[in-house]
């Protein structure tokens, strides 16, 4: 009956694709998909299964962090056999990290290894002995579930030289550990995270200067939950002129905008009482002298405008995303300089979520901002006249909108935004049915 019904479903000149098209380009049609739908791929005959194994080139990126229960060594070996141990991208986790000496024994087996990504588990000396081995290793990221501690990262840097992308998402620092020593150097190095799981105690104090003094090339840095107790580095003994990307999450510090000539993208976010004064965080003679591209400080309550102004540089032409979203330190008065000093002239992402914009902020601020291309007004005191003036030119280069909790927009300026094509608005119910009208010259 099924062959009866294959048949008569089945278009007259269908033909298997694996038959008819050359093993190259059938290969390079298949290589687009994931690990997973190749696999899938062998379930269908077994013709195709044994096709699929004879390209060993299909098999070089294997992703286990689908597994939901213990993956058998064997049937790892088995995929790894079909790559001819020549893989180089792999992603696991706890149900296959957390194995009896896996790790280690997958390391050996597949030398040729570039890319780990562990997204489950809790690994510490498996993980120094695996990547000791791996001597073609770029790539390692630790995901948020994946615990380790400060000690074990210090020593996977120092055991792994050939990094040059290191993420380490939750590491956990005992109370009586001792300060981890950092590498001599790790001149491959160009992005490094190191995200500490959050203490309810306080910040934990990391030593910044060892640190920064053994990464020259250092692109992208990501600390998330420390302190610092030096200084602002001196210029003599830290250079970091490749840093482009500075991302601090509850960082408690001072920064050093001027030993970073090449950064391009500061985000911070702080806890309130991190943002003190202007004068403490940036000396008066590290004043910058570049512009920023990428600018983000949500919710940090006590940074005032001469600290923005300071971190975002004197180069107001250089500025394209700003986020000072639910920053209570900035009042109406403030957001009327930055407007009038043209730091949003040029901005294309823009977010004022949760401060005191309001229709003057607005009217202020449209006919300087013709690039805008997303803003987020959320939580704002703005009325319908904003949104029609962002709205309703004839050049609006505007695709999203975010107005969410936006108690004095009425429901006509919300019918009015939706009219317009290509243009993705985010609101919620509103009480107020008309607003005033705005007329357009």
């Amino acid at each position: 009956m099924h062959d009866g019904l294959s048949r008569r479903y089945t278009p007259h000149k269908a033909r298997d694709p694996l038959t008819v098209l050359p093993p190259e380009i059938a290969e390079m049609v298949i290589a687009h998909l994931d690990f997973r739908q190749i696999v899938s791929l062998t379930r269908v005959s077994a013709q195709w299964q044994q096709y699929l194994k004879s390209m060993p080139g299909l098999w070089t990126k294997l992703d286990f962090s689908a597994a939901r229960k213990m993956i058998p060594k064997s049937a790892i070996q088995k995929y790894l056999n079909l790559s001819k141990c020549n893989a180089t991208e792999v992603v696991i986790n706890r149900f296959v990290a957390l194995q009896d000496r896996f790790l280690p024994h997958f390391a050996r087996a597949c030398r040729p290894l570039e890319t780990l990504r562990i997204e489950s588990g809790s690994l510490n000396e498996s993980l120094i002995k695996a990547v000791s081995v791996l001597d073609n290793l770029q790539t390692l990221v630790l995901s948020r579930d994946c615990e380790t501690t400060l000690d074990c990262a210090s020593q996977v840097l120092d055991h792994c030289p050939t990094l040059i992308r290191a993420e380490f998402h939750h590491i956990c620092f005992p109370v009586n550990a001792h300060r981890p020593s950092w590498p001599a150097s790790m001149l491959k190095l160009q992005t490094l995270k190191l995200h500490l799981e959050e203490d309810r105690g306080g910040f934990t104090m990391l030593s910044i200067d060892p640190l920064l003094e053994r990464l020259p090339d250092i692109r992208e840095l990501s600390l998330v939950n420390w302190a610092s107790s030096t200084t602002v580095p001196s210029r003599g003994k830290v250079e970091m002129g490749q840093l482009q990307k500075l991302d601090l999450v509850n960082y408690h510090g001072p920064i050093f905008p001027q030993s970073l000539p090449s950064l391009r993208s500061l985000a911070w976010k702080s806890y309130p009482e991190i943002f003190r004064s202007s004068q403490g965080l940036i000396p008066q003679s590290d004043r910058r002298k570049f512009g920023l591209v990428e600018f983000s400080a949500p919710h940090s309550c006590s940074m005032d405008v001469d600290t923005l102004l300071q971190l975002l540089g004197p180069d107001v032409e250089c500025l394209r995303h700003l986020d000072i979203s639910h920053c209570r330190g900035l009042g109406f008065t403030d957001l009327t300089k930055i407007v009038s000093m043209g730091y949003i002239d040029l901005v294309l992402d823009l977010d004022l979520s949760g401060t005191e914009a309001t229709d003057q902020i607005i009217e202020l601020l449209v006919p300087r901002a013709q690039q805008l291309t997303r803003v987020r007004l959320a939580a704002t005191n703005i009325t319908g006249i904003s949104v029609k003036a962002l709205i309703g030119k004839p050049d609006n280069k505007l695709v999203h909108l975010d107005i969410r909790d936006c108690c004095n927009v009425s429901s006509d300026a919300i019918a009015f935004a939706r009219k317009i094509v290509g243009l993705t608005i985010q609101c919620g119910p509103t009480s107020i049915k008309y607003g005033k009208k705005l007329r357009y010259e």
